[in-house]
């Protein structure tokens, strides 16, 4: 067995290893709690974003879209909004009545989701 020192050194040192290591406990534990708690913020969010992705791939105007996202807020229904406002800007275009059509076929055939997404 070995002896125990009771130096005030040997004190210190074995204080100062004890707060490292209570130290490090505590950000171990703080930081497998914040990684769960983005993991399920993601999870949560990935399922509110395809359930959007079907409704509006459901819906046949940008009407019945506005309206599902009205709803169910989020991201989705800033997108519809945006599609909206570019849709009646666009109206005034002459000859072109295919013009915000084709460049919103183009960003959505364009689009590919990412390997594993989903």
């Amino acid at each position: 067995m070995t002896p125990i020192s009771f130096s005030p050194w040997q004190m210190f040192l074995g204080a100062v290893v004890r707060g490292v290591m209570i130290l490090l406990a505590v950000a171990s534990l703080l930081t497998w709690t914040i990684l769960i708690a983005k993991s399920v913020e993601l999870v949560r969010l990935r399922l509110a974003l395809s359930r959007a992705e079907r409704a509006l791939g459901a819906a046949n105007t940008l009407t019945l879209g506005e309206e599902w996202t009205r709803d169910h807020g989020g991201i989705a229904h800033r997108l519809v909004m945006a599609a909206e406002a570019e849709r009646r800007q666009s109206q005034d275009i002459p000859d072109d009545r295919d013009g915000l059509r084709s460049a919103s076929c183009s960003i959505s055939n364009g689009w590919k989701r990412p390997r594993g997404a989903g």
